[in-house]
């Protein structure tokens, strides 16, 4: 009971102060008009602190907010720098498209542009990681440290590469400028997995000019001329004409670069030689010709001459590409092989010229 009638006397208190702090009937009228006035002015700084607290909160509303760019197209780099201005968050997905053109760039965003965000807003964006690779690519002719950067930044997967060139590479002699990849193994579009795949390259590291003097081989017998010109690793050509006065059978009659000249070992030397009878009934007396393809540097040539199971080489030497034309003696009936680079050429019957 002594708390209900604590209560009633709090409650019985408050409404008399209300009845004498309000306007009330029984108020005169100059306190009535004091107290009208009162009010009035409360409420009116009540009402400016309102306008002002919503104006307040409109102005930091606004001035929490921004607009997002359109992103789609432009490098994710520069994204990067553009949404740390704004004060936005980023958060990149990263995915092949099929295509190289739009490597780095992006193609999807969200929110979209032009819509109003709130600072610190997380911004997501797609870029592409261009194509997907799934293969080897053609990298013959471009240069080693072009291709390295390309498989740094192409053909990582995770914390391993799907490629990567095998060490040592294979440096060779080659009449392409120094570090232009001259040949790869494995070959172009050949199948890449989740396991690295190791490249192996060849490498040219230019012409290494190896400088020989031509001696006078005119007056002298073919087969002498051949061996001279095949320990040098010299070119040659012969062309074969008929015997004109007191010039003997199988001697060489003229040649295309003076003697004592200096040549390089891509030179060609091309010689005249007057035919050679056989030396027998069985035997002819040919010339073989063929154009050896240009691999780029030097490659291993050996002719050889083949009756039954017996084979006789004719010539055997490292060269560069182009025309060969080689005089030889045979059995009628015999074949000529001649093998490239250990590839052995299909078998000719032997020609009388």
């Amino acid at each position: 009971m002594q708390v209900f009638e604590v209560i009633k006397n709090i409650f019985f208190k408050i409404g008399d102060f209300l009845r004498r702090i309000l306007p009330n009937p029984d108020d005169n009228s100059s306190l009535k008009n004091f107290k009208n006035f009162i009010y009035i002015f409360i409420g009116f700084i009540v009402f400016t602190a309102f306008i002002a607290i919503v104006v307040f909160m409109m102005t930091v509303a606004s001035l929490d907010e921004t607009v997002i760019p359109n992103f789609v197209g432009q490098d994710f780099r520069d994204a990067i720098v553009i949404l740390q201005n704004k004060k936005l968050f980023t958060r990149f997905h990263f995915e092949y498209t099929g295509s190289e053109e739009q490597r780095d760039k992006i193609y999807k965003q969200d929110p979209e542009s032009l819509k109003k965000v709130r600072v610190g807003r997380v911004v997501e964006l797609w870029v592409s990681k261009g194509a997907a690779i799934d293969k080897v690519g053609n990298y013959i002719g471009k240069k080693i440290e072009d291709v390295e950067m390309i498989i740094r930044e192409t053909f990582r997967s995770g914390n391993h590469y799907l490629l990567e060139i095998k060490k040592p590479i294979n440096y060779v002699s080659n009449r392409t400028p120094k570090g232009t990849i001259i040949a790869q193994y494995p070959l172009k579009d050949a199948p890449l997995s989740d396991r690295t795949v190791y490249l192996e390259l060849t490498v040219s590291k230019g012409m290494e000019l190896r400088e020989v003097t031509l001696g006078n081989y005119t007056g002298r017998d073919y087969l002498s001329v051949i061996q001279e010109l095949t320990s040098q690793n010299i070119g040659f050509v012969f062309t074969i004409k008929n015997k004109s006065g007191s010039e003997g059978p199988g001697i060489v009659v003229s040649q295309s670069i003076q003697p004592g000249k200096k040549v390089g070992p891509d030179t060609v030397l091309a010689l005249e030689m007057v035919k050679a009878p056989p030396a027998g009934a069985n035997e002819v007396f040919g010339l073989y010709s063929t154009t050896i393809p240009d691999y780029g540097s030097v490659v291993q040539v050996k002719v050889e001459i083949q009756v039954e199971d017996r084979r006789v080489t004719i010539l055997d030497q490292v060269r560069y590409g182009g025309k060969l034309s080689i005089p030889y003696r045979a059995d009628k009936g015999a074949s000529i092989i001649l093998t490239l680079a250990g590839e052995e050429k299909a078998p000719e019957r032997v020609k009388t010229y």
